[in-house]
């Protein structure tokens, strides 16, 4: 290694130390001097000290560098304790310890070469270090609800599913675990998103905002929820419509997402109809919604936490039920079988018969059989929706929804009929 290289690399060290302690310094500008356990000064020192180190394993091996650690965790720990034991009153973090120790792991880290994940590492530590307010703000905020269900969100993809084996199984292979799984995860993920951001967005936002997250995660849960709302609050008619409304355009819009995630050679095939679908839905809904200018609190809609393990399972079962059942109609009744099954499936949800139609749509013919299934199941969901509006709330809202959901209707099946 040439002169320039090292000084490049110590360089990089020394300035790793520097710009945690800056941060470091800047948390505790408000202590005097002695009180603090590590500054500017000494953060700059330690990333010298882990590059000089980490340039002796270059020489000496990398036990060396080992023995450097452990001895300057053994005055790092040294300093805490001083610190709980000192008549001042005491600090019981470790932040300013533990990114101690990472400013000479890094610093070590740049000098033996790798000096761009070094950098990248000191600046996300930095930033990390700076958001210490934010982070304990969202703490906060977060519910005993919402933290199981990213526990859960991470145990169905992070752990379950590089464990099942991506192969097909049963009939035709039709069966393949892996695949069924990351749909179940996919959706959850989505659903999950929708909820936090309707979370974040709902006490200011009107129904608008809310139909956009909602329908995310179940547009079906955000109509039946508004629907309630504006039969107790009819004044709100307009604007509640125009929130059910967009939150079926969303829907329209996820379905073309999943479909072309897992088989992009349908996207030509609903590409049109369902983006015109959207398209209708969203200019209808912002003409409902500019009828009202006031806000819906986010208290008035209640949604369950989407991420839960046991309904996922149930899903996924759900799914590979659709998948054998779809394989079998097919079989015994050709794709009037197909179809008969989507329409049965659009009655309560669109998400399984999409994500079974992309499985079997493979050459052209079956191609167009799993498209025309996820319109048809799009549709019926959408005639039910507006058929649950008329039973829950039978005024004003009703008569916007219906009215708008029969032209979207009407415009996705002229759409596909004369593509």
């Amino acid at each position: 290694m040439d002169e320039i290289e090292l000084y490049k690399r110590l360089g990089t060290a020394i300035c790793i130390g520097l710009l945690i302690g800056f941060e470091r310094g800047w948390q505790t500008r408000g202590k005097v001097e002695g009180e603090r356990i590590a500054g500017v000064r000494t953060f700059t020192l330690i990333g010298l000290l882990g590059g000089i180190w980490g340039l002796l394993t270059l020489e000496f091996g990398d036990i060396v560098l080992g023995i450097a650690f452990v001895g300057l965790s053994v005055l790092v720990v040294a300093a805490y304790l001083y610190n709980l034991h000192s008549d001042k009153k005491p600090d019981y973090g470790i932040t300013t310890e533990v990114a101690a120790l990472l400013t000479f792991s890094l610093a070590a880290l740049a000098t033996r070469g790798n000096v761009p994940i070094a950098a990248a590492s000191a600046v996300i530590a930095v930033a990390v270090l700076g958001s210490k307010s934010r982070f304990h703000g969202w703490i906060r905020t977060i519910t005993k609800l919402e933290l199981d269900a990213v526990v859960k969100l991470l145990l169905t993809s992070v752990v379950l599913l590089p464990v099942l084996p991506n192969r097909g199984f049963g009939p035709e292979e039709i069966l393949n675990p892996y695949q069924i799984w990351w749909m179940v995860v996919l959706i959850a993920a989505i659903s999950f998103a929708g909820y936090i951001a309707m979370k974040l967005f709902g006490a200011r936002a009107a129904a608008l905002m809310i139909g956009v997250f909602g329908g995310l995660a179940s547009s079906t849960a955000v109509t039946l929820a508004f629907a309630r709302m504006a039969s107790k609050e009819r004044s709100l008619a307009g604007m509640l419509a125009g929130g059910a409304v967009i939150s079926a355009a969303v829907t329209f819009l996820r379905i073309l997402v999943v479909v072309a995630i897992f088989n992009t050679s349908m996207v030509a095939e609903l590409a049109l109809t369902l983006g015109l679908m959207a398209a209708t839905g969203f200019v209808a809904a912002l003409v409902l919604g500019f009828e009202h200018k006031k806000t819906i609190p986010s208290e008035s809609f209640e949604m369950h936490n989407p991420a839960d393990i046991r309904m996922a399972i149930l899903f996924g079962v759900f799914i590979a039920g659709i998948l054998l059942l779809s394989h079998w109609l097919q079989g015994w009744f050709g794709v009037e079988g197909v179809y008969a099954l989507a329409g049965i499936s659009g009655i309560g949800d669109v998400d399984a018969l999409t994500l079974s139609m992309t499985e079997i749509g493979g050459d052209k013919i079956k191609t167009t059989t799993a498209a025309n299934a996820i319109v048809i199941a799009a549709l019926v969901n959408l005639t039910m929706k507006g058929i649950f509006v008329f039973v829950i709330e039978k005024g004003a809202m009703a008569r916007r929804v219906c009215m708008v959901f029969a032209i979207i209707a009407v415009t996705g099946i002229a759409s596909y009929l004369l593509k």
